[in-house]
């Protein structure tokens, strides 16, 4: 199966009609870290259990997904408070009754790139990893068979997709053992492809590149000696109280209960198990509810004081702002992606969001942060066709004029 990976920002930007976009921010170059804030560490207080029941979003969704005819969708709002609205319509599975429901896990696809880029956050917090560490530094048995070209490529620049590989493995050329582990499946990729000529000289221009997540998950593996799995669970599942976030297909025959995939046969859905290879995982396999992602959306919001436990940083659970500050950076300007987000003005949120799309061809997902304000944005589908694409713009279009709109603080009647 191809990975697929669509933006959603093109076709969001035409339905909103927003005013004009203002200037973007000024863009950090790439080599040069963002200006520490005055206070070094960003704490990530637990989202919090809201005073009142979260908004039930249903009689907002079931119409979309009643226009759109997909299995399921859901969507959630998250603000500092924790889950400010969530909800669900449609079935788990196409062929039998059970409805979904918000407790259930969909598939994040891409979406995951963003998870792998927080891991690499902290461990240069701690020292472990920098920035600037060559793929000659952090494959050093790799190294004497890499391309000259890759030797030299960066953390950085695998992250934001300037490393010159191509977007997709061929698997049939790699050769793979099916019943060889994930983590040793990835760092022989790794050396497949490094082995090759670089698509375009690394650093020089921006590709979308599944293979550059996976190179940078087998660099990690490496460096630290805990597989890429291991590593999300112990640096962002772990730290962020994340519970139900795990790696492949949500429902298998083996584990037939939850929330199903389903492909489109070009006449009706059918239910499916299929995934990409386990390999990909740094590119695009995590399985989550949307409170826990929204929880680890939280992570990406800009600190403000009442976010402290009076006042103590607590660099164990989440990133420095620098840190946090140079994942949301824009490196490229068309597009303008950053480090594992893209970054856009676009949006009619009041300031410039971050934002990604992902899927595997038989899921779908979509997350716009706000990270000034404090808001994030959710939207999920168990499908991953043309249907499932607009039904998820409708509801994220939905979502902002629900919940968008900035505070105005003239406003006697502020929405939501």
């Amino acid at each position: 199966m191809k990975f697929a990976f669509r933006l959603l920002v093109p076709l969001l930007v035409t339905a909103c009609r927003p005013a004009p976009a203002p200037p973007e921010a000024p863009v950090a170059p790439a080599d040069t870290a963002p200006v520490e804030p005055t206070d070094p560490v960003a704490t990530l207080e637990p989202v919090a259990t809201p005073a009142a029941e979260p908004d039930d979003l249903a009689w907002l969704l079931t119409p979309i997904l009643a226009e759109h005819g997909v299995p399921g969708i859901g969507a959630a709002v998250i603000d500092r408070n924790g889950v400010k609205a969530i909800g669900v319509a449609g079935q788990r599975r196409i062929d039998r009754p059970a409805r979904l429901t918000a407790l259930d896990r969909f598939h994040l696809g891409s979406d995951t790139k963003a998870m792998t880029a927080y891991v690499v956050g902290r461990l240069v917090d701690r020292g472990e990893i920098n920035w600037d560490d060559t793929l000659a530094m952090l494959l050093p048995d790799t190294a004497d068979a890499m391309h000259p070209d890759f030797r030299v490529v960066t953390v950085d620049q695998l992250l934001s997709h300037r490393a010159g590989l191509p977007a997709n493995a061929d698997q049939d050329a790699i050769g793979l053992d099916g019943s060889t582990p994930p983590h040793a499946q990835r760092l022989h990729v790794a050396r497949h492809v490094l082995a090759k000529a670089p698509k375009h000289m690394p650093g020089s221009a921006f590709g979308y590149s599944n293979l550059g997540y996976i190179v940078l998950g087998a660099a990690l593996q490496q460096r630290t000696g805990a597989s890429w799995e291991d590593l999300i669970e112990r640096e962002l599942f772990a730290p962020l109280n994340i519970t139900t976030c795990g790696f492949g297909p949500v429902s298998t025959d083996q584990s037939p209960e939850g929330n199903w995939a389903h492909e489109h046969d070009g006449k009706r859905y059918r239910p499916t198990q299929s995934d990409n290879p386990a390999y990909l995982g740094p590119a695009g396999t995590v399985h989550c509810s949307l409170s826990d992602w929204g929880r680890f959306a939280t992570a990406m919001f800009e600190v403000q004081m009442g976010d402290r436990q009076s006042g103590v940083d607590d660099p164990t659970r989440t990133l420095r702002a620098s840190t946090r500050q140079r994942l949301g950076t824009a490196v490229s300007q068309d597009p303008a992606y950053a480090r594992g987000w893209m970054v856009s003005s676009r949006f009619p949120l009041g300031e410039p969001v971050l934002t990604h799309d992902g899927s595997n061809t038989v899921n779908y997902a979509s997350i716009v942060i706000a990270p000034q304000r404090g808001l994030a944005l959710l939207t999920v589908c168990n499908a991953g066709d043309a249907a499932a694409q607009r039904a998820t713009v409708d509801m994220m279009l939905a979502l902002m004029r629900e919940y968008g709109r900035p505070h105005d603080p003239s406003d006697p009647h502020p929405l939501h």
